[in-house]
């Protein structure tokens, strides 16, 4: 019986579930949050603020605009067979700043520029001359002060760009600067025969003069001893100097037309690579030569003179005939690098002229008075909550005191007070 009463029943776990509602409790928002509505109700309230301060920035904005001065843009181009590094190099050199200053500026300017005079070299420069800069496309600029200059490496093409607040004068200085290039370019050579033309003039002329030393020295010795030369030119010591000498003219040759070569061409010129490989091996013959050899019963007794003067003739008339071995090769690279510099001279062209610009550069109006409009609504925001939190404040008794604080840390009376201790 109790059996089929459990079973009546059923198991507790069987027993149905009732569900009761869930019940969600809603609570107030807390008095500090502020919401989207609240900030959106602080600048309904603070509309004409609003509005007051960004038109107040719209027409600054505008009225400023007209009030700076308007400057224009010009660009003149040149190309060159020399490198355009060397161009931009030689722009940025004072002697060509200063042969177009003497142009627009006045007579007297280098007595008025200076430290302690009337103005700066940079003043006088932005004055006269405005904003030069030279450079060409795809590449970025290295400004030094107003002055930025640009160069893309192996074309040969530069572009001179002038700002001035004078349209046609903007172009006259641009051209000035063409100018003043073309004037030195016919004055200067600048190609890499030329530089290369110059080094072994340089080092032909040295030559010429250890040459003739030399030669004093030795004439001075035979003459002092009574020796001719021609009574021991035939000597093996002699002919042994002469062919160390000729070695070593020839080593000493090929190391300066090595450098002559390096001064503007790459090191991968097959001249250089050629070069490089035949030093080493003239070298290496040159010290397997005697540098001191022995003299002789025989040339003594043929010179007459005792061994020590001797060794003297030997030594001066190695220095004798290796600097006229150096001579003649110095001037044959000489002459190679005249014909060379014949065949390619430098040479200057301009392009594009400058023209005097229809249209300004700046200031962009549209572009100060749309960044102005944004500053002044962006302030505009700020000063409208900043209004906002004031009332606030003000009303609630309880923020009048942090209120009054805040005022005070940015009242500058605070701390005049502070610092004179006035009560």
């Amino acid at each position: 019986m109790a059996d089929a009463k459990e079973n009546e029943k059923g198991h507790p776990g069987d027993r149905p579930v009732v569900q009761v509602p869930v019940q969600y409790v809603y609570t107030e928002a807390d008095e500090d949050e502020i919401s989207l509505i609240d900030l959106l109700a602080a600048l309904a309230r603070q509309k004409f603020l609003v509005f007051w301060i960004t038109l107040i920035f719209f027409l600054g904005s505008i009225g400023a605009t007209f009030l700076l001065t308007p400057q224009y843009k010009t660009t003149a181009t040149v190309t060159s067979n020399v490198a355009d590094s060397q161009i931009v190099e030689l722009l940025k050199s004072r002697a060509v700043q200063d042969a177009v200053l003497d142009r627009f500026a006045p007579e007297d300017w280098r007595e008025k520029t200076g430290l302690g005079k009337e103005m700066t070299r940079e003043e006088l420069v932005k004055e006269y001359l405005g904003e030069v800069s030279f450079e060409s496309k795809g590449t970025g600029k290295e400004y030094i002060g107003e002055v930025s200059f640009e160069s893309t490496k192996g074309t040969g093409i530069v572009s001179i760009q002038v700002i001035y607040r004078d349209p046609a004068q903007a172009a006259e200085i641009a051209n000035a600067y063409v100018n003043v290039l073309e004037n030195f370019f016919r004055k200067n050579a600048l190609t890499a025969n030329a530089e290369r033309r110059l080094y072994f003039s340089k080092e032909l002329e040295k030559a010429r003069y250890k040459s003739l030393e030399a030669k004093e020295k030795f004439d001075s010795l035979t003459g002092k001893h009574g020796v001719q030369l021609s009574q021991v030119s035939d000597d093996a010591f002699f002919q042994a100097a002469a062919r160390r000498a000729d070695l070593r003219a020839l080593l000493d040759s090929k190391v300066i037309q090595l450098e002559g070569l390096s001064l503007m061409a790459p090191q991968l010129d097959p001249k250089i690579i050629e070069l490089k490989g035949e030093i080493p091996g003239i070298s290496r013959e040159l010290a397997l030569m005697t540098e001191t050899a022995p003299v002789e019963a025989t040339l003594t007794e043929k010179m007459e003179i005792p061994e020590e003067a001797a060794v003297e003739f030997i030594e001066r008339y190695h220095e004798m005939k290796y600097w006229e071995a150096l001579h003649a090769a110095l001037a044959d690279l000489y002459e190679r690098s005249r014909v060379e510099e014949a065949m390619n001279p430098a040479v200057i062209q301009t392009l594009d002229k400058a023209l005097a610009p229809e249209k300004r550069f700046k200031p962009n109006r549209k572009l100060i008075v749309i960044l102005a409009t944004m500053l002044g609504f962006f302030i505009a925001i700020f000063s409208a909550f900043m209004a906002e939190f004031a009332r606030r404040a003000s009303e609630d008794p309880k923020q009048e005191e942090k209120l009054r604080m805040i005022k005070e840390a940015f009242n500058p009376m605070t701390y005049i007070r502070h610092v004179f201790r006035i009560r």
